[in-house]
């Protein structure tokens, strides 16, 4: 994952650094955490995209578990598809979430799962007993990798806001 560009488009991505306890917490055989910064219009964003080769791992680790985990309330999530610039549709979940007095801080995320190299939305798509088992043919294409985009904001009534950021990277 480290591989992937910190120039996106007109994005450009420095490296985050994630605490140890929750890298142990979330399992993940590789992870890459990363800020966008678009050159033209300052919009920040955060990237996240957490692999691992044991699919069930990452049932507990859905944003509308994790962030309510960590002091963010759940507003509402929606389905949403984003166009691409190649004509593709992105399906995805856009959550909403605040925190704080009278709601001071929002945050929207976007995100998606690959699964064995196909897009879905739905972590139900990899829960049961086959996505438990470790994979002792090797096979390369058995994974899910998370991906999270996300946008804070103040005041939370501007969601708008990072709904737009979120989408403008994805579209990168």
């Amino acid at each position: 994952l480290s591989s992937l560009p910190l120039v996106v488009g007109s994005w450009e991505g420095i490296d985050i650094s994630i605490d140890d306890r929750v890298l142990e917490v979330a399992g993940a055989d590789d992870y890459l955490n990363r800020r966008y910064v678009d050159r033209g219009s300052g919009q920040v964003v955060n990237l996240y995209v957490a692999y691992t080769s044991r699919p069930a791992k990452m049932l507990g680790h859905r944003p509308d578990v994790c962030y309510p985990a960590n002091g963010w309330t759940h507003t509402t999530t929606k389905e949403e598809r984003v166009l691409l610039p190649d004509g593709q549709l992105l399906a995805c979940l856009i959550h909403y979430f605040h925190r704080g007095e009278g709601e001071s801080e929002g945050l929207v995320v976007l995100n998606y799962y690959m699964l064995e190299g196909k897009r879905t939305t739905q972590w139900s798509d990899f829960w049961g007993p086959q996505w438990r088992l470790p994979n002792l043919s090797r096979n390369p294409g058995y994974y899910v990798a998370q991906v999270q985009i996300s946008s804070s904001v103040a005041p939370a009534s501007l969601l708008e806001r990072g709904e737009a950021a979120v989408k403008n990277f994805a579209r990168e």
